[in-house]
């Protein structure tokens, strides 16, 4: 019995030693564990805090930028502003002439071969104008020309120099000359009433009727005629007139 209480003893105090052994090994991997933390939250740490310093150099580096642009701006206002021409050194205003009150267009010249064209009035509508006045009018200036006569009804008095059946309806192109000046008055003519036309085989005389009445001449070949029409200005050397219709 004795022998069994001492085995027991030596087992009891074998277990005590290796309890003691096991706090031992877990205190050791405990603190092996703990410094292994502390080692990561410092390397942490160095991380953001070299992290922080490249933010802060670009943060700086941007600032530079926005800095040297800013004075680029302020140096190149000044220079506009030297460059600027100081308001009483400004030309004075040119203030155009007068119109002229002139109803009539006249031609003058000035310094070497200039000319001035005064601007006419229109004509009144009505207006009973030759043939060789209105290419007269024309020839000088087709801007005057238009300005007095263009969109305004006007009579025009001139020899038959020829005429043909136009296109679309009933009615004729007659043109008018002038014997002394060179151009035409091409007329876009209608003859109310006249249903029936005739011209002659040689194209010197036109004829016309009403329904079931005689026959008649409308127009001849060198006959002086007047027309009533609008016109519509000038194409190259013809003036060209709308509308018309003999006036008896």
């Amino acid at each position: 019995m004795a022998g069994g209480a001492e085995s027991g003893l030596v087992s009891a105090g074998q277990d005590s030693e290796h309890g003691r052994m096991r706090d031992t090994r877990w205190r050791w991997l405990g603190l092996r564990s703990l410094g292994r933390v502390l080692v990561l939250i410092g390397v942490a740490g160095i991380s953001l805090g070299a992290w922080a310093a490249d933010d802060a150099r670009k943060l700086k580096e941007e600032l530079e930028k926005v800095r040297r642009e800013n004075e680029l701006l302020r140096q190149e206002n000044e220079r506009l502003k030297g460059s600027v021409t100081s308001p009483s050194a400004s030309p004075a205003p040119v203030v155009p002439p007068a119109p002229s009150a002139s109803p009539t267009p006249t031609v003058g010249t000035s310094g070497a071969g200039a000319r001035t064209v005064v601007i006419p009035a229109p004509v009144a509508d009505g207006t009973r104008v030759a043939v060789a006045e209105l290419l007269a009018d024309y020839q000088t200036s087709a801007l005057a020309g238009d300005a007095k006569y263009k969109g305004r009804r006007l009579q025009i008095e001139g020899q038959v120099d020829s005429f043909k059946k136009g296109f679309i309806g009933l009615s004729w192109t007659v043109q008018l000359k002038a014997a002394d000046r060179l151009g035409a008055v091409r007329c876009k003519t209608s003859f109310p009433g006249i249903s029936d036309f005739r011209p002659s085989p040689n194209g010197r005389l036109l004829e016309g009727r009403r329904p079931f009445k005689p026959w008649h001449v409308l127009l001849q070949q060198d006959q002086t005629v007047v027309l009533e029409g609008i016109c519509d200005g000038i194409d190259d050397s013809v003036v060209v007139m709308e509308d018309c219709k003999p006036v008896s």
